[in-house]
């Protein structure tokens, strides 16, 4: 008998050993199951917080933007039409705010005086917001802190970068004037545009009075 189970033995030993790996497989792809399924716990967690973050921004956008047409719809409601005086000058300024900016731009590359280029670009300046503000057209809020830190030098390039800025929205603004001339209608976006326009002319004037 003491033979025979010498003889069986090893065969339990087998049959031991292989239900012992058996037994740390399953345990294996349980603790596998677990991370599976905290991994997908976890991507779940975080597509849901983006979510929420894209819900919130889509609401936050949303809500400015109808801000903006509501202020928009006010201002068109008050947009003089058909065209007035201040407008005609207005739109005959454009092309001739152009040229001031070009020999602003001369005098600087040229490192001679500033100063009749500024005046020159002041007067336009000064008819552009006599235009805004006869139309009611609304603006941003400006920062007139905005340069306390800037230098003379930086002032100077800032200004022309600026009056460039304004002088392309101008064309712009040109040719959307006219085109609500030739249908008597004037578009909330278009409003909106010279509402933008407004705040760069003005921070241009900013800049202009510091460069002088």
């Amino acid at each position: 008998m003491k033979s025979i189970n010498r003889k069986l033995l090893p065969a339990l030993v087998c049959v031991v050993f292989a239900f012992s790996i058996q037994g740390a497989f399953a345990q294996d792809d349980e603790a596998e199951r677990a991370r599976e399924q905290q991994r997908q716990l976890g991507e779940q967690e975080h597509q849901r917080q983006e979510e929420q973050q894209q819900h919130w921004v889509k609401e936050t956008r949303d809500e400015f933007v109808n801000t903006d047409r509501e202020m928009a719809r006010k201002t068109l409601d008050s947009f003089a039409r058909p065209v007035t005086r201040i407008e005609r000058e207005f739109m005959l300024a454009v092309p001739h705010f152009r040229e001031a900016v070009t020999t602003y731009r001369d005098a600087l590359s040229l490192e001679s005086s500033l100063k009749e280029s500024v005046k020159g670009m002041d007067r336009f300046v000064d008819l552009f917001r006599e235009y805004f503000k006869a139309t009611h057209v609304d603006l941003p809020i400006l920062d007139k802190t905005e340069f306390n830190s800037f230098s003379k030098k930086e002032l100077i390039w800032e200004t022309l970068t600026t009056a460039e800025r304004v002088d392309g929205d101008l064309r712009l603004a040109l040719k959307q004037l006219r085109e609500a001339n030739d249908t008597n209608t004037l578009s909330i976006e278009t409003v909106l545009f010279m509402r933008d326009l407004h705040g760069e002319v003005l921070r241009l004037e900013l800049l202009l009075a510091k460069v002088k």
